[in-house]
């Protein structure tokens, strides 16, 4: 599958990372399961299951208590590559299965889930190729004996189709329908969760309606809106409707909207995190009432985005250059390829060009001091850079990327000053930043033979010999 739910988006270089962070928590040792305390001020209320102790089982039953207090959840990769597993029944206590909780259970064919569950991480059943699933229409869904519906998992073949999903139906899982080809959908009244990237990549969708008497969601304009008034999914072609959250992931079906930029309706109050991962369109303008935008809005790619405004009456952010800024702390905080950063700008914030795939340079002005965490993360065609004397600080990954392929490389760091600062701290996971070869600014022609560069009419020229 392409898409990965966001609850797993930052963990998952490889599923081993996860499954390691899982083993070393300090766990309770009872027969044969572990078990990790769930605590509120300090006193334990209750218990998540961590994993299997030393044992090999065939047949697993997680209990409802342990040690007096209700087991609630499966921790995240507590049952990863556990390949005995063929059945396992869970507690009517359980309120959530954690991301990858069952993930490469390869032997797995049964497991009941009893509607006491809330919330399925993601990737949960990832690799768990002798699942059987109960059948409906072209679904696949698990629950238990009493409510075989519960949860559906995925469609069954990827086809164009108007998707019926069972009237029992609660939750519907990350990946459901992604990658498919599913036209249009009806929510039925039963259904209280609903995925926000469970149409990622379903770019044909131009329907969504809601059962009248569901009370945990409503649609309008072919958008799905929760209770919170939170935008979930937006299909394609649809008219953004008067809402207060842009949802995590809202755009993820490909939506295309009516013109190049969308323009987010007066009323909105916060853009979630990842709010337009694996959206289609050119720019957004963002209105008056936005208080508070997310971090790593356009993930995997902002290649796309050329435009980004915020209205002129907005108190907390304004647009400069084609970047959006936060007038606490002057603060870029969503950059673009058409970006050129203000004289006003004092930092470069977390993930405000991450993914940004046609940056392919950038100048910082004198007063820029910090470039925070995961600025530039997965910026693969950024080459050039320009910074300041006044830069002192390059966080944590500023320059990484999630693999070899997408890390920021640059090739030229162009100082504009005699030397960097002597304050400059450039913390872990920059590599990409440090093998640059820098150049200094001279005005004069030196004479010492090293790496230094002048502006002649305007325009960044390399000492020569």
């Amino acid at each position: 599958m392409k898409v990965r739910a966001f609850a797993v988006l930052l963990v998952a270089a490889s599923i081993t990372l996860l499954s390691a962070c899982a083993g070393g928590q300090t766990v309770a040792e009872n027969g044969r399961l572990k078990y990790s305390p769930i605590e509120e001020n300090g006193e334990v209320v209750a218990y998540k299951v961590a994993g299997l102790g030393d044992y090999s089982l065939t047949t697993l039953t997680i209990p409802s208590e342990y040690g007096g207090k209700p087991v609630v959840a499966i921790a995240d990769a507590a049952f990863l590559g556990a390949k005995d597993l063929t059945k396992i029944v869970v507690a009517d206590s359980v309120e959530k299965i954690g991301d990858l909780a069952f993930a490469r259970c390869e032997n797995l064919r049964t497991i009941e889930i009893p509607s006491s569950v809330n919330e399925i991480g993601g990737l949960a059943f990832e690799g768990c190729r002798s699942l059987k699933y109960n059948v409906f229409s072209n679904g696949y869904y698990l629950g238990d004996a009493n409510e075989k519906y519960l949860f559906l998992i995925s469609e069954i073949d990827k086809k164009p189709s108007i998707f019926t999903v069972n009237e029992n139906t609660e939750y519907i899982y990350d990946t459901a329908f992604s990658d498919g080809k599913i036209r249009s959908v009806d929510i039925p009244e039963k259904v209280r969760y609903v995925s926000p990237t469970a149409f990622s990549y379903c770019s044909e969708l131009i329907g969504i309606t809601c059962s009248e008497n569901n009370a945990f969601y409503k649609a309008e304009n072919n958008c799905l809106i929760d209770k919170e008034n939170r935008l979930v999914v937006a299909a394609n072609g649809a008219e953004i409707p008067d809402v207060r959250i842009i949802g995590k992931a809202a755009f993820s079906c490909r939506t295309k909207m009516t013109g190049e930029v969308l323009t987010l309706p007066e009323g909105v109050e916060k853009v979630e995190y990842g709010a337009f991962a694996y959206s289609k369109f050119k720019g957004v303008r963002f209105p008056s009432t936005v208080s508070e935008i997310g971090e790593n809005l356009f993930y995997p790619d902002s290649g796309s985005i050329e435009s980004l405004t915020v209205d002129e009456s907005n108190a907390g952010y304004r647009s400069e250059g084609n970047a959006v800024i936060k007038n606490d702390g002057n603060v870029l905080v969503v950059g673009c390829k058409r970006t050129v950063v203000a004289d006003t700008v004092k930092e470069i914030g977390r993930y405000s060009f991450d993914y940004c795939s046609d940056l392919s340079e950038l100048t910082l002005n004198e007063g820029v001091k910090k470039i925070d965490s995961y600025a530039f993360f997965n910026c693969k065609d950024l080459k050039t850079l320009v910074i300041p004397y006044s830069l002192v600080d390059i966080s944590e990954k500023a320059f990484g990327g999630n693999s070899a392929a997408t890390v920021t490389i640059l090739e030229n760091v162009f100082v504009n000053a005699y030397d960097v600062n002597e304050n400059l701290i450039v913390n872990s996971g920059n590599e990409g930043f440090s093998v640059a070869t820098f150049y200094y600014l001279r005005e004069e022609k030196p004479t010492d033979g090293g790496n230094y560069y002048h502006y002649v009419n305007g325009e960044r020229t390399i000492w020569q010999g």
